[in-house]
C-alpha cells in the first residue's frame, strides 16, 4: 500500500470527545467481554500529522477506559514511551465517577523516568479510581524522526471497542504503510480530500470496532510481533526544488545494508583474530554455531544503553562491549 499525501496543519487535541458521552457506559455493571473482564477501552483515537514548517511529526492521542473490578484499577497506571529527544506535552487525565464527579490529574502527579539518552517514559496514576468508573487521558508527542515512524498498535491487553487512526501528511511526502496481523480483511484506509486556502490535503483513516485483547503466551518472544499494527516508512520526498528517493528497490536496500554493515560482513584483521580465539577455546578447526553464540553471549559484555545503529566492528571488538544490534551482527559475521 502506498500513501501519497498532501498538506495540512496539525490538529488540536480531541475537544469533541473529551469529557463527553459517558452516561451510556455507566449502564453496564460488568464487562461484556471474556478476554477483558476487568476493564475495557471504550475508544482510542490517534491523529498523526507532519508539520512541514518545523519538519516534525505531531501525534495526538486520547484514550477512554471503563473500569469494572479492583484488578481493573491497574489500567489507571499510565506509562507513555518516548525517545529522549522527542517532546511529550499537553498531558491531561481524569476519572469520571458514576455520580458524575470528575477527579482531575494534577501536573505535580506526572513523573518522568528512563534512560538519559534513550527511551524515556511519562508516568502517572490517574487519581480517584474505583470500580465502575471511567478514566480518560490524552497527550501530544512531537518528534523530528520522519523517515521511520513509530508503529501504530491497535491491540493491547484490553478489549478495544473502537479505535481510529488518522494520518495527514504534507504534499510531496510519499510513505509506504504496512498492516500487520489485521483483524479484518479490510485494511485499506478511508480517504478524505480537503481543500483550503493554505493548500490541499488528504486524510487517510483506519477505524475498527471490537478489537480483541492479546494476552502474553508462553514462548512469545516479542509481544509486538503479534499485535494488529501499522508500520510506516518514508519512500520519497518532492517539492519544486528537490526530489529525493529514500528507498528504490530491494536491490537498492540490499546495497545500503551491505554498505552500512560492511565491517561485519567483510571481516577485518581484528575480526579474524577474534575468530581465532574462539577456535582456540573450542579446540576445533571450525567452531560450531552454538560455540560461537556461547562465546558472544559470555565474553561480549552487553551495553546497558541500546541503539538501532551499530558501531564499526573493530570498535566493538576493542571494547568487547556491544548493544543488542552489535551482538547480533558480531554473531552473524563470525559464522
Amino acid at each position: 500500500m502506498i500513501l501519497t499525501m498532501m498538506s495540512c496543519s496539525p490538529e488540536s487535541l480531541f475537544l469533541d470527545h473529551w469529557n463527553n458521552d459517558t452516561e451510556s457506559a455507566f449502564n453496564r455493571t460488568e464487562s461484556p467481554y471474556e478476554d477483558s473482564p476487568n476493564a475495557v477501552i471504550l475508544f482510542e483515537l490517534e491523529n498523526l500529522a507532519i508539520n512541514r514548517h518545523d519538519w516534525e511529526i505531531v501525534r495526538t492521542r486520547h484514550v477512554r477506559i471503563q473500569i469494572f473490578t479492583e484488578e481493573g484499577k491497574e489500567s489507571a497506571n499510565i506509562r507513555i514511551p518516548f525517545y529522549h529527544d522527542d517532546n511529550i506535552s499537553l498531558i491531561k487525565a481524569q476519572t469520571i465517577l458514576p455520580n458524575g464527579e470528575r477527579i482531575k490529574l494534577k501536573s505535580s502527579q506526572i513523573f518522568e523516568e528512563g534512560v538519559k539518552d534513550g527511551w524515556r517514559y511519562k508516568t502517572f496514576a490517574i487519581p480517584g479510581v474505583e470500580a465502575r468508573c471511567i478514566i480518560e487521558y490524552q497527550y501530544q508527542l512531537r518528534s523530528d524522526r520522519l523517515a521511520l515512524i513509530e508503529p501504530k498498535f491497535f491491540q493491547g491487553y484490553l478489549h478495544n471497542e473502537y479505535s481510529k487512526f488518522s494520518v495527514t501528511l504534507p504534499k510531496g511526502f510519499n510513505y509506504t504503510a504496512s498492516v500487520r496481523n489485521p483483524i479484518s480483511a479490510n485494511t485499506e484506509p478511508r480517504k478524505e480530500e480537503v481543500f483550503t486556502p493554505e493548500g490541499d490535503y488528504v486524510y487517510y483513516i483506519w477505524a475498527y470496532k471490537n478489537i480483541p485483547a492479546v494476552r502474553d503466551e508462553p514462548y512469545m518472544y516479542n509481544r509486538y510481533d503479534h499485535l494488529f499494527s501499522i508500520y510506516m516508512q518514508l519512500l520519497s520526498y518532492q517539492d519544486p526544488h528537490n526530489k529525493i528517493t529514500f528507498i528504490k528497490t530491494w536491490d537498492d536496500l540490499a546495497s545500503k545494508i551491505k554498505k552500512e554493515y560492511k565491517s561485519y560482513l567483510e571481516p577485518t584483521r581484528k575480526f579474524k583474530g577474534l575468530l581465532a580465539k574462539i577456535e582456540a577455546d573450542s579446540a576445533e578447526a571450525t567452531p560450531t554455531p552454538e560455540q560461537i553464540y556461547r562465546f558472544v553471549q559470555e565474553r561480549v559484555i552487553r551495553k546497558s544503553r541500546n541503539s538501532l545503529y551499530a558501531r564499526e566492528a573493530n570498535e566493538v571488538i576493542d571494547e568487547m562491549r556491544a548493544s543488542k544490534v552489535e551482538r547480533n551482527l558480531l554473531f552473524l559475521g563470525l559464522l
